[in-house]
């Protein structure tokens, strides 16, 4: 019974061990964002950016980490080819807080993420596709 169980409990750390994150066409992505603000009386304007995504390298931070050195991911998760993330920012003294999902596809990536910012609460849906090698 002992030799069974520890059978069982090796192939599940080989089974873990043989993930190698989402499934995503390594270059560079369009990122495409919406901003979805409930209790605004005006929309929130759509954007779009560029970034090169790795297997490595698979969170498509637009610059907030970059811009800002008070942003840091505080947690981070793969799930098939589902990634999950929290970042936290201090934006002089106002705290914001960011969950992020995104699923991959090959070429495409769709998924969301949900901010708390001053008091406030809004949804950024998310999509891409891969448009050509990194620059």
């Amino acid at each position: 019974m002992k030799k069974l169980l520890a059978v069982c409990c090796m192939l599940g750390l080989l089974i873990g061990c043989g993930s190698s994150g989402p499934d995503l066409k390594e270059g560079q992505w369009k990122i495409k964002t919406k901003v979805i603000a409930k209790g605004l009386p005006f929309s929130m304007p759509s954007g779009s950016y560029t970034v090169c995504l790795t297997k490595d390298n698979y969170i498509p931070k637009q610059g907030i980490e970059k811009k800002n050195e008070h942003c840091k991911i505080t947690d981070q998760s793969v799930s098939g080819n589902t990634v999950h993330w929290k970042m936290e920012c201090d934006d002089n003294g106002v705290k914001m807080t960011m969950t992020s999902e995104i699923t991959y596809s090959g070429d495409t990536l769709n998924g969301k993420y949900v901010t708390q910012y001053g008091g406030m609460s809004f949804t950024t849906e998310v999509s891409g596709k891969w448009i050509g090698k990194c620059e």
